[in-house]
């Protein structure tokens, strides 16, 4: 039926040389599958609860140690890293040398530390930190001044 068209009527499709392949209504495409969903997780504990930190706190600057400045003796002073005991000899503070002391501790262990016992903790570079009898220094005294005086009691206590 390839005839003249009729007037007033819509134009003639033309039909495919081969059956089944007639044009026909436009489909969509098909929907995309689903995206498989992960298994579900089962927890096997309570995860820990959040934990909020505070910033550190700075400390306060600690304020300068006070010190107070001794001359060994005439024969220097030994120092140690422990006075209990003289444990740890570090050297000798040369004779006559003025140091900063931070302050004193009991420790009559050995024999030349007596009669009174006490020992400096040494604030001056290289011996800081160390120890030495209280009694290889000066105190205050004069040289050749007697009696002597073996502890310098303004010296505070560790």
């Amino acid at each position: 039926m390839h005839g003249p068209a009729l007037a007033g009527a819509p134009p003639a499709v033309p039909r495919s040389p081969r059956p089944g392949l007639e044009p026909g209504p436009t489909k969509a495409a098909p929907p995309a599958p689903p995206s498989p969903t992960p298994p579900a997780v089962t927890p096997t504990a309570k995860a820990p609860e959040p934990t909020i930190t505070k910033p550190a706190t700075p400390e306060p600057p600690q304020p300068a140690k006070r010190t107070i400045r001794e001359q060994s003796g005439s024969k220097g002073s030994p120092t140690f890293l422990d006075p209990h005991g003289a444990k740890g000899p570090s050297g000798r503070i040369p004779a006559h040398s003025w140091i900063e002391v931070e302050c004193r501790v009991y420790a009559p262990e050995i024999e030349t530390a007596n009669p009174d016992g006490w020992w400096y903790r040494i604030a001056s570079h290289p011996w800081n930190g160390r120890y030495a009898v209280a009694n290889t220094f000066m105190n205050g005294d004069t040289p050749g001044q007697t009696p002597a005086t073996n502890t310098d009691w303004s010296v505070p206590v560790c």
